[in-house]
């Protein structure tokens, strides 16, 4: 019978033990929620964008739940979901999910993993946007409308993140 173990279980179990980053085995969860009113004209553009979020650079993003109204009458309407640095320019607008369908109503829409690849889980937020070593800066989480569309229309967005920190 084979048995593979994790990173982080291999560390525990080797003698001697190496410990393991905290973000990673044992942090504690954090949680961002909100829901809020989109008027159509906020994001019908290429490149619009919502802001969810600001975090610190060390944590690690666990979890992104998406939940929306129907956002769009006619064509669909995708949006990604990135890093932005807090002056507003652009880290990647892929980070985390990359055109996700925005048209019909969803609920509880899991996208953290959407774009970024799996091997990435339980990256710190400065590896997610690229940068060698922690800086000490915050990162925002932002949602980026990918095309014009025509019938977009107001509604409800809801957002969880959830984090790990320590």
């Amino acid at each position: 019978m084979a048995n593979t173990n994790s990173n982080v279980y291999a560390n525990l179990i080797a003698s001697p033990a190496t410990m393991n980053d905290v973000g990673q085995y044992g942090g504690r969860v954090r949680r961002i929620a909100d829901a809020f009113e989109l008027a159509a004209v906020d994001f019908d553009a290429d490149g619009d964008t919502i802001t969810l979020c600001r975090l610190r650079g060390n944590v690690r993003i666990k979890s992104i739940m998406l939940s929306h109204d129907a956002m769009d009458s006619g064509a669909t309407v995708l949006l990604n979901c990135g890093l932005y640095n807090t002056d507003g320019s652009i880290i990647s607008e892929t980070t985390y999910a990359s055109a996700v369908n925005v048209q019909a109503a969803g609920k509880n829409v899991e996208i953290v993993n959407e774009a970024r690849n799996i091997d990435e889980t339980g990256n710190a937020i400065w590896q997610d946007a690229g940068a060698t070593s922690d800086l000490g800066v915050f990162y925002d989480v932002v949602l980026t409308v990918t095309a014009a569309n025509a019938g977009a229309q107001a509604g409800t967005i809801a957002f969880e993140l959830e984090y790990t920190v320590d």
